[in-house]
């Protein structure tokens, strides 16, 4: 009887884990270098990777460069009036929150033009 028991536990036990939602399931984060250059290809490097919620971006510029998040209707049209957070002082960690996509750009003269953007979209757990 004894074993029987222990063996529902274990079965409640399995069960209950496997019902969790995924918000609850311990994961490894991952940090990611962003060289925020002129020089690298942004958009192809973040669409490369994989990101997932408490992964984090360090994004390495140079004075004349700075990191602003921003809305997709800023992203879109490269405004750098009234983003969402400035980052002035690199090297610069964020942590992605929430699963979503999130709009990064420079406020640096002409960023647009020379494709100092991202977007980086991050997958439900």
């Amino acid at each position: 009887m004894t074993l029987s028991c222990a063996v529902l536990k274990v079965v409640a036990m399995v069960t209950i884990v496997a019902l969790m939602p995924s918000q609850f399931v311990s994961t490894d984060a991952a940090i990611y270098d962003v060289g925020w250059s002129p020089n690298t290809d942004l958009q192809a490097w973040a669409d490369s990777k994989t990101f997932y919620p408490n992964d984090s971006l360090v994004f390495k510029y140079t004075p004349e460069y700075n990191v602003l998040e921003v809305t997709q209707l800023a992203f879109m049209n490269c405004l750098t009036t009234n983003p969402v957070s400035e980052y002035n002082s690199g090297p610069t960690m964020i942590k992605l929150g929430e699963p979503g996509t999130r709009f990064f750009i420079s406020g640096g003269p002409e960023s647009c033009l020379i494709k100092l953007s991202i977007d980086v979209v991050s997958l439900p757990v």
